[in-house]
């Protein structure tokens, strides 16, 4: 994966940027579980890495690295084994929207496989993965999964639920929402990195009138 290949100070700027970044959480949630922004995390993890940011591109990746793609991903742990959205396909909806639930599961899993060989040959990539930072009470947890593709012989379980279809290939579970046109893959909490304690502070308005003061006298 990626993380084991990079460098000792590299790793040790991230871990405290996170538990910085998560210490603020009171600037935007009332939760006890750490709030990191989706982009900060892409940028963050960028700027610890100097890794490619690809955020802002219509591809399966948000960064860069050599020739690996990665996927940077933030959501809440919850039980260690949740949905999360891992592709859209409303513009290409005309194209599976009047086939049945199977043809349906089967064409979705085409075009999500088609996005993730694109984005390897457009950038260059030998091979993509996921760098999961899931949320729980105070602690972020850090880990890493592959970016497999949809393993479309092995496709089974296809279950109809009305407004998503369940499915799986055997290696990883899924779900269709037909209403967004949405692919949601079940993540699990394993194999972490680190687990980061994370202090959230009460009042994160005083640190940064704190850190402000400093910087003024340092112009003085």
């Amino acid at each position: 994966m990626f993380l084991s290949g990079q460098k000792k100070e590299q790793i040790g700027y991230y871990k405290e940027m996170i538990k910085t970044i998560g210490s603020l959480s009171r600037l935007f949630s009332e939760s006890n579980e750490p709030y990191i922004q989706y982009r900060i995390a892409e940028n963050l993890f960028c700027k610890s890495f100097e890794a490619k940011n690809l955020s802002r591109t219509d591809c399966s990746a948000d960064a860069s690295k050599g020739t690996l793609g990665i996927g940077i991903k933030t959501f809440l742990d919850k039980n260690g084994a949740t949905m999360q959205k891992v592709a859209e396909f409303n513009s290409e909806h005309r194209l599976f929207n009047h086939l049945s639930p199977e043809q349906k599961i089967l064409k979705v899993s085409e075009l999500r496989n088609k996005r993730i060989e694109t984005t390897k040959r457009i950038f260059g990539l030998d091979n993509m993965v996921y760098h999961c930072v899931t949320r729980k009470e105070g602690a972020v947890l850090v880990y890493e999964t592959p970016m497999d593709l949809v393993h479309i012989e092995k496709i089974h379980k296809i279950e109809d639920r009305g407004n998503s279809i369940n499915f799986s290939d055997g290696k990883n579970e899924y779900s269709f929402n037909i209403t967004k046109s949405t692919l949601y893959k079940r993540f699990y909490t394993r194999n972490l990195a680190f687990n980061l304690p994370v202090k959230i502070l009460d009042d994160p308005f005083e640190a940064l009138e704190k850190m402000l003061s400093e910087v003024r006298a340092s112009v003085k």
